[in-house]
């Protein structure tokens, strides 16, 4: 009976949710074009056009390769490899449930479940989700922590200045230990997380592939601090008469993500990110236009993930279409 009335509620709450989630969104978008409106800058379309770019790459670089690192580790189980458009489908609607409250607990619990309603051991796709999580963060720190050396020691903290080259050299420690030793994250994580995760994976995640990923994953980050850039660009190009802020330009927005994300239980880190983004810059540039970048960075990086999630879905289901009869875990996709 419980089981019944769950699966006779299921596609009610998914419209329910859906309709909440989009209507959350539009008045987000409506409430970030006023203040950017309200701080009178002028925009320059062609980097504008350019940051969009970057940030489909960021989202395609970042999706495939979660993508392949669960491939990997599926290897464990000699399980069945899952279509390439169902797995897209996954990432992009679980991204988009960070918007909700505790959107980051949404984001990692809704890709694990669905995983599993898709035959996946929930250990398996957690062990995905952490790897992606880690080798995400080592490359936003990689980028930071070569940024924190050249930032300029006059808008920096008096106590911060004598351990700045050693905090830089922890951060860079830190991304090599994830590559070097993985399974040490697996059994960290399973003793305070409590959650089902493989003992390990160190036949799988080859020192080659680990390498991959993480070169990719910081590829990801640096697609999205360029497009940061351009969009300040955009808005206050008078920056660019400082080249010595490359560095920490490119690095910012990236680290001001990955602050948003460690605040799980605020819905999109938004707020956090901007913020961080202006913490970082503000004593370097005016606040008024990185606050107007911020809130343009977010607006952008929205409407890009409703298209490519509605782009996903609609490829999904085409191939649903063409495809009958045959199951997601079908042997016949591998073929």
């Amino acid at each position: 009976m419980g089981r019944k009335l769950l699966k006779a509620l299921t596609r009610p709450l998914q419209i329910i949710f859906s309709l909440a989630l989009i209507i959350y969104l539009t008045r987000y978008i409506v409430l970030r074009w006023h203040e950017v409106s309200a701080v009178g800058l002028s925009f320059d379309f062609l980097p504008i056009l350019c940051a969009s770019g970057l940030l489909i790459l960021f989202y395609l670089i970042y999706s495939l390769t979660w993508i392949r690192l669960l491939r990997w580790i599926q290897d464990v189980s000699n399980g069945t490899d899952f279509s390439g458009i169902m797995l897209l489908r996954i990432f992009f609607v679980t991204f988009i449930t960070r918007y909700l409250p505790a959107g980051t607990l949404w984001n990692v619990s809704g890709k694990i479940e669905m995983l599993k309603r898709e035959g996946l051991r929930r250990a398996i796709g957690f062990t995905s989700v952490l790897f992606e999580q880690i080798y995400l963060a080592s490359g936003t720190i990689l980028l930071a922590s070569v940024a924190f050396l050249s930032y300029p020691k006059e808008a920096l903290p008096a106590f911060v200045i004598p351990y700045r080259t050693l905090l830089s050299i922890a951060g860079i420690a830190f991304c090599l230990l994830t590559l070097i030793v993985p399974d040490w994250i697996l059994r960290i994580s399973s003793r305070f997380l409590h959650k089902p995760i493989l003992e390990s994976t160190s036949n799988e995640l080859t020192p080659s592939r680990r390498t991959g990923a993480f070169l990719r994953f910081v590829a990801a980050n640096l697609a999205q601090g360029l497009a940061g850039m351009l969009v300040l660009t955009a808005i206050y190009p008078a920056w660019s008469d400082r080249p010595d802020l490359i560095p920490v330009v490119i690095s910012a927005y990236p680290f001001s993500r990955l602050i948003g994300q460690i605040f799980a239980f605020v819905p999109g880190g938004i707020g956090v990110r901007e913020g961080s983004f202006i913490l970082v810059l503000g004593p370097l540039l005016p606040v008024e236009s990185l606050l107007a970048a911020a809130a343009s960075m977010r607006l952008i990086s929205v409407f890009i993930e409703l298209i490519m999630l509605g782009s996903i879905l609609l490829l999904d289901r085409s191939r649903v279409n063409h495809t009958p009869d045959m199951g997601y875990n079908n042997e016949n996709l591998n073929k």
